[in-house]
Protein backbone atom coordinates (compact mmCIF):
# COMPACT_ATOMS: atom_id res chain seq x y z
CA UNK A 1 0.00 0.00 0.00
CA UNK A 2 1.50 3.51 -0.84
CA UNK A 3 1.24 6.38 1.15
CA UNK A 4 -1.37 7.82 -1.96
CA UNK A 5 -3.77 5.43 -1.14
CA UNK A 6 -4.36 6.76 2.66
CA UNK A 7 -3.78 10.33 1.81
CA UNK A 8 -7.20 12.36 0.25
CA UNK A 9 -10.62 10.80 0.60
CA UNK A 10 -12.11 11.03 -2.92
CA UNK A 11 -14.58 13.70 -1.62
CA UNK A 12 -13.57 15.25 1.50
CA UNK A 13 -16.47 14.93 3.28
CA UNK A 14 -15.80 14.46 7.06
CA UNK A 15 -18.80 14.00 8.08
CA UNK A 16 -18.58 10.51 6.17
CA UNK A 17 -19.07 7.31 8.33
CA UNK A 18 -16.79 4.75 9.02
CA UNK A 19 -18.51 2.32 6.73
CA UNK A 20 -17.99 4.91 3.86
CA UNK A 21 -14.05 5.17 4.75
CA UNK A 22 -13.75 1.41 4.85
CA UNK A 23 -15.40 1.08 1.36
CA UNK A 24 -13.43 3.70 0.06
CA UNK A 25 -10.34 1.97 1.11
CA UNK A 26 -11.15 -1.24 -0.19
CA UNK A 27 -11.61 0.34 -3.27
CA UNK A 28 -8.28 2.53 -3.17
CA UNK A 29 -6.76 -1.30 -2.72
CA UNK A 30 -8.46 -2.30 -5.46
CA UNK A 31 -7.01 0.10 -7.57
CA UNK A 32 -3.19 -0.25 -6.26
CA UNK A 33 -3.20 -4.23 -7.57
CA UNK A 34 -4.51 -3.34 -11.02
CA UNK A 35 -1.72 -3.60 -13.62
CA UNK A 36 -2.86 0.12 -15.59
CA UNK A 37 -3.12 3.14 -14.51
CA UNK A 38 -5.99 4.39 -12.14
CA UNK A 39 -6.63 7.94 -10.38
CA UNK A 40 -9.87 9.91 -9.18
CA UNK A 41 -11.05 13.10 -8.95
CA UNK A 42 -13.65 14.56 -6.92
CA UNK A 43 -16.48 16.62 -9.09
CA UNK A 44 -14.65 19.96 -9.58
CA UNK A 45 -11.61 17.45 -11.43
CA UNK A 46 -9.25 17.84 -8.60
CA UNK A 47 -7.19 14.76 -8.59
CA UNK A 48 -7.77 12.96 -5.07
CA UNK A 49 -5.72 9.94 -5.80
CA UNK A 50 -3.75 8.11 -8.32
CA UNK A 51 -1.67 4.72 -8.22
CA UNK A 52 2.24 4.00 -9.35
CA UNK A 53 1.22 2.74 -12.78
CA UNK A 54 -0.77 6.46 -13.84
CA UNK A 55 2.31 7.90 -12.87
CA UNK A 56 4.40 5.43 -15.34
CA UNK A 57 2.22 6.33 -17.99
CA UNK A 58 2.09 10.22 -17.28
CA UNK A 59 5.85 10.52 -16.81
CA UNK A 60 5.35 12.31 -13.38
CA UNK A 61 3.49 12.66 -10.69
CA UNK A 62 0.51 15.11 -10.24
CA UNK A 63 -0.04 17.41 -7.02
CA UNK A 64 -3.39 16.30 -5.12
CA UNK A 65 -6.01 18.23 -4.83
CA UNK A 66 -4.44 21.30 -6.37
CA UNK A 67 -6.48 23.09 -9.20
CA UNK A 68 -3.16 23.46 -11.64
CA UNK A 69 -3.62 19.43 -12.07
CA UNK A 70 -7.68 19.11 -12.86
CA UNK A 71 -9.19 16.07 -14.70
CA UNK A 72 -5.51 14.20 -15.48
CA UNK A 73 -2.32 14.12 -14.27
CA UNK A 74 -0.14 13.55 -17.75
CA UNK A 75 1.61 16.59 -19.03
CA UNK A 76 -0.47 16.94 -22.31
CA UNK A 77 -3.29 15.11 -24.14
CA UNK A 78 -3.93 14.29 -27.77
CA UNK A 79 -6.71 12.44 -29.72
CA UNK A 80 -5.46 9.69 -32.40
CA UNK A 81 -5.43 11.90 -35.52
CA UNK A 82 -2.73 13.96 -33.29
CA UNK A 83 -4.64 17.10 -32.30
CA UNK A 84 -4.54 18.31 -28.73
CA UNK A 85 -7.05 17.91 -26.38
CA UNK A 86 -7.35 20.48 -23.63
CA UNK A 87 -7.15 18.88 -19.94
CA UNK A 88 -10.59 19.85 -19.69
CA UNK A 89 -12.33 18.05 -22.35
CA UNK A 90 -10.53 14.74 -21.79
CA UNK A 91 -12.63 11.55 -21.17
CA UNK A 92 -12.46 11.94 -17.11
CA UNK A 93 -13.77 15.53 -17.49
CA UNK A 94 -16.87 14.72 -19.95
CA UNK A 95 -17.53 11.94 -16.91
CA UNK A 96 -17.64 14.46 -14.46
CA UNK A 97 -19.52 16.83 -16.54
CA UNK A 98 -21.79 14.98 -18.67
CA UNK A 99 -22.05 12.25 -15.21
CA UNK A 100 -22.00 10.05 -17.77
CA UNK A 101 -19.20 6.46 -18.50
CA UNK A 102 -16.74 6.74 -20.95
CA UNK A 103 -15.30 3.44 -22.04
CA UNK A 104 -12.41 2.19 -24.10
CA UNK A 105 -12.05 5.72 -25.25
CA UNK A 106 -8.67 6.00 -27.18
CA UNK A 107 -6.18 8.77 -26.05
CA UNK A 108 -2.79 9.73 -26.73
CA UNK A 109 -0.41 10.60 -23.28
CA UNK A 110 2.31 12.73 -23.88
CA UNK A 111 5.29 13.07 -20.88
CA UNK A 112 7.74 15.85 -19.88
CA UNK A 113 10.44 14.14 -21.55
CA UNK A 114 7.97 14.15 -25.28
CA UNK A 115 7.07 10.46 -25.55
CA UNK A 116 3.86 9.67 -26.32
CA UNK A 117 1.67 6.76 -25.45
CA UNK A 118 -1.56 5.40 -26.21
CA UNK A 119 -4.13 4.22 -23.69
CA UNK A 120 -7.77 3.29 -23.37
CA UNK A 121 -9.79 5.33 -21.15
CA UNK A 122 -12.50 4.03 -18.72
CA UNK A 123 -13.85 6.91 -17.26
CA UNK A 124 -17.05 6.57 -15.20
CA UNK A 125 -18.76 8.74 -12.49
CA UNK A 126 -18.85 7.53 -8.23
CA UNK A 127 -22.52 8.22 -6.90
CA UNK A 128 -23.03 7.56 -3.29
CA UNK A 129 -26.51 5.58 -2.47
CA UNK A 130 -28.65 9.04 -3.11
CA UNK A 131 -27.24 9.43 -6.60
CA UNK A 132 -25.09 12.13 -5.76
CA UNK A 133 -21.98 12.74 -7.69
CA UNK A 134 -19.27 11.82 -5.29
CA UNK A 135 -16.38 12.16 -8.16
CA UNK A 136 -15.09 9.69 -11.10
CA UNK A 137 -12.43 7.14 -11.44
CA UNK A 138 -10.39 6.58 -14.72
CA UNK A 139 -8.28 3.46 -15.52
CA UNK A 140 -5.66 3.79 -18.23
CA UNK A 141 -4.69 0.90 -20.29
CA UNK A 142 -1.19 1.04 -21.66
CA UNK A 143 -1.68 -0.30 -25.42
CA UNK A 144 0.97 1.27 -26.83
CA UNK A 145 3.00 -2.11 -27.84
CA UNK A 146 -0.25 -3.79 -29.06
CA UNK A 147 -0.77 -0.21 -31.04
CA UNK A 148 2.61 -0.11 -32.52
CA UNK A 149 2.25 -4.00 -33.67
CA UNK A 150 -0.88 -2.94 -35.00
CA UNK A 151 0.22 0.19 -37.51
CA UNK A 152 3.51 -2.12 -38.13
CA UNK A 153 1.37 -4.86 -40.05
CA UNK A 154 -0.82 -2.17 -41.86
CA UNK A 155 2.11 -0.81 -42.77
CA UNK A 156 3.55 -3.90 -44.15
CA UNK A 157 0.41 -4.57 -45.65
CA UNK A 158 0.17 -1.29 -47.39
CA UNK A 159 3.90 -1.41 -48.61
CA UNK A 160 3.03 -5.16 -49.94
CA UNK A 161 0.19 -4.03 -52.02
CA UNK A 162 1.89 -1.18 -53.63
CA UNK A 163 5.57 -3.26 -54.57
CA UNK A 164 2.47 -5.59 -55.72
CA UNK A 165 0.97 -2.49 -57.84
CA UNK A 166 4.30 -1.37 -59.08
CA UNK A 167 5.05 -4.85 -60.13
CA UNK A 168 2.19 -4.96 -62.55
CA UNK A 169 3.15 -1.42 -63.93
CA UNK A 170 6.31 -2.85 -64.95
CA UNK A 171 4.58 -5.63 -66.94
CA UNK A 172 2.07 -3.17 -68.60
CA UNK A 173 3.68 0.19 -68.80
CA UNK A 174 5.58 0.15 -72.19
CA UNK A 175 7.01 3.64 -71.23
CA UNK A 176 9.83 3.36 -68.66
CA UNK A 177 10.31 6.98 -67.97
CA UNK A 178 6.48 7.07 -66.94
CA UNK A 179 6.99 3.58 -64.95
CA UNK A 180 9.97 5.36 -62.97
CA UNK A 181 7.99 8.36 -62.21
CA UNK A 182 4.89 6.62 -60.83
CA UNK A 183 7.66 5.00 -58.68
CA UNK A 184 9.28 8.24 -57.09
CA UNK A 185 5.29 9.12 -56.73
CA UNK A 186 4.54 6.50 -55.16
CA UNK A 187 7.63 5.89 -52.78
CA UNK A 188 7.48 9.78 -51.56
CA UNK A 189 3.92 9.48 -51.34
CA UNK A 190 3.90 5.88 -49.20
CA UNK A 191 7.18 6.82 -46.75
CA UNK A 192 5.81 10.59 -46.27
CA UNK A 193 9.27 12.03 -47.54
CA UNK A 194 10.01 15.32 -49.44
CA UNK A 195 12.40 14.14 -51.49
CA UNK A 196 12.59 10.71 -53.95
CA UNK A 197 14.64 9.78 -56.95
CA UNK A 198 15.78 7.62 -59.49
CA UNK A 199 19.73 7.77 -60.59
CA UNK A 200 20.66 5.84 -63.69
CA UNK A 201 24.00 4.87 -63.95
CA UNK A 202 25.23 6.60 -67.45
CA UNK A 203 27.18 4.01 -69.89
CA UNK A 204 30.92 5.76 -69.09
CA UNK A 205 30.07 4.28 -65.52
CA UNK A 206 31.64 7.48 -64.15
CA UNK A 207 28.08 9.84 -62.87
CA UNK A 208 24.28 8.79 -62.62
CA UNK A 209 21.75 10.73 -63.76
CA UNK A 210 18.85 11.95 -62.28
CA UNK A 211 16.22 10.52 -64.53
CA UNK A 212 13.04 10.53 -62.62
CA UNK A 213 12.39 12.77 -59.08
CA UNK A 214 9.83 14.28 -56.67
CA UNK A 215 10.65 17.48 -54.62
CA UNK A 216 13.73 18.68 -57.00
CA UNK A 217 13.95 22.20 -58.04
CA UNK A 218 12.33 22.40 -61.46
CA UNK A 219 14.55 21.48 -64.49
CA UNK A 220 16.70 18.89 -62.72
CA UNK A 221 15.12 15.95 -63.15
CA UNK A 222 16.72 14.62 -66.71
CA UNK A 223 19.57 16.79 -66.39
CA UNK A 224 21.20 16.71 -62.85
CA UNK A 225 24.14 14.19 -62.30
CA UNK A 226 25.92 12.54 -59.12
CA UNK A 227 29.14 11.23 -59.66
CA UNK A 228 29.69 7.37 -59.29
CA UNK A 229 33.15 7.40 -57.35
CA UNK A 230 33.36 6.32 -53.90
CA UNK A 231 33.40 9.52 -52.39
CA UNK A 232 29.29 10.14 -53.18
CA UNK A 233 26.82 7.84 -51.53
CA UNK A 234 25.17 6.70 -54.90
CA UNK A 235 28.99 5.44 -55.70
CA UNK A 236 29.21 3.72 -52.38
CA UNK A 237 26.81 2.28 -52.38
CA UNK A 238 27.41 0.74 -56.17
CA UNK A 239 30.67 -0.43 -55.03
CA UNK A 240 29.83 -2.09 -51.08
CA UNK A 241 26.13 -3.32 -53.31
CA UNK A 242 24.36 -3.31 -50.08
CA UNK A 243 21.36 -0.30 -48.76
CA UNK A 244 22.71 2.48 -47.06
CA UNK A 245 20.88 4.33 -44.81
CA UNK A 246 22.46 7.89 -43.92
CA UNK A 247 20.61 9.30 -40.31
CA UNK A 248 22.54 12.70 -40.73
CA UNK A 249 24.72 13.48 -44.10
CA UNK A 250 25.95 16.45 -42.11
CA UNK A 251 28.01 13.82 -39.87
CA UNK A 252 28.35 11.15 -42.52
CA UNK A 253 32.56 9.65 -42.44
CA UNK A 254 31.86 7.09 -45.29
CA UNK A 255 31.14 9.69 -47.94
CA UNK A 256 30.39 13.27 -49.48
CA UNK A 257 27.03 14.35 -49.93
CA UNK A 258 26.46 15.68 -53.88
CA UNK A 259 25.76 19.09 -54.57
CA UNK A 260 22.40 17.82 -55.35
CA UNK A 261 21.88 17.25 -51.66
CA UNK A 262 23.15 19.76 -50.07
CA UNK A 263 21.60 22.25 -52.08
CA UNK A 264 18.11 20.69 -51.19
CA UNK A 265 19.51 20.50 -47.65
CA UNK A 266 18.92 17.15 -47.21
CA UNK A 267 20.08 15.70 -44.18
CA UNK A 268 18.86 11.86 -44.20
CA UNK A 269 18.01 9.00 -46.65
CA UNK A 270 18.07 5.75 -47.66
CA UNK A 271 19.52 4.48 -50.88
CA UNK A 272 19.18 1.08 -52.61
CA UNK A 273 20.70 -0.72 -56.17
CA UNK A 274 18.02 -1.36 -59.01
CA UNK A 275 19.72 -3.93 -60.68
CA UNK A 276 20.16 -4.78 -64.16
CA UNK A 277 20.48 -7.85 -66.11
CA UNK A 278 24.82 -6.96 -66.72
CA UNK A 279 25.00 -4.14 -64.39
CA UNK A 280 23.52 -2.19 -61.80
CA UNK A 281 20.74 0.50 -63.76
CA UNK A 282 21.41 2.82 -61.01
Amino acid sequence: MTEETKRIPLVGDRQADSATHVGEFEFRSLLEKLPAGAYTCNPEGLITYFNQHAVQLWGRAPRLNDRRDRFCGSFKLFSPDGSPIAHDQCWMALALKNDKEYNRREIVVERPDGKRLTALAHANPIHDESGRLLGAVNVLVDISDRKRDQEEIETRARQQAIIADLGRRALTEPDLSALMEVAVETVAHTLGVEYSEVLELLPEGDALLLRAGVGWKEGLVGQATVGAGLGSQAGYILVTDEPVVVDDLRAEKRFSGPPLLHEHEVVSGMSVIIRGRERPFG
